[in-house]
């Protein structure tokens, strides 16, 4: 039997049909992606997720003190340029890459060490 053979009422049956079947495939695909979504969270390592945190934290300031990776300090940031800060030290101006940096409990430190510098 075909649709016509149904009348109006097999067109009406046939479009709801559709309509159900075109709603299942939407909401399937967006249950996919939201299971693809969670799987590539979810597969970040706990020691990304916290690298990230703390590089994200991590906002230099001009004036705000440096020290390096022994907890010597550094000076002073004269100036933040270009993914790094500036330090004058030994009336020199040295470059240090802020993703180097991090806060700690003694302040801004970077993991270089001052023989790295010169």
């Amino acid at each position: 039997m075909t649709i016509r053979q149904y009348g109006d009422e097999g067109a009406s049956m046939h479009l709801h049909v559709m309509r159900i079947f075109f709603l299942t495939e939407y909401i399937m695909s967006r249950f996919l992606l939201s299971l693809l979504v969670l799987a590539t969270v979810t597969s970040i390592t706990p020691a990304t997720a916290q690298d990230t945190a703390t590089a994200v934290a991590v906002m230099p300031k001009v004036g705000q003190v440096l020290r390096d990776a022994s907890g010597r300090r550094l000076g002073a940031i004269e100036r933040i340029q270009d993914g790094a800060v500036m330090v004058i030290m030994d009336m020199h101006m040295y470059r240090i890459p802020t993703n180097t940096l991090s806060l700690n409990d003694k302040g801004l430190q970077t993991s270089l060490k001052r023989a790295d510098l010169r």
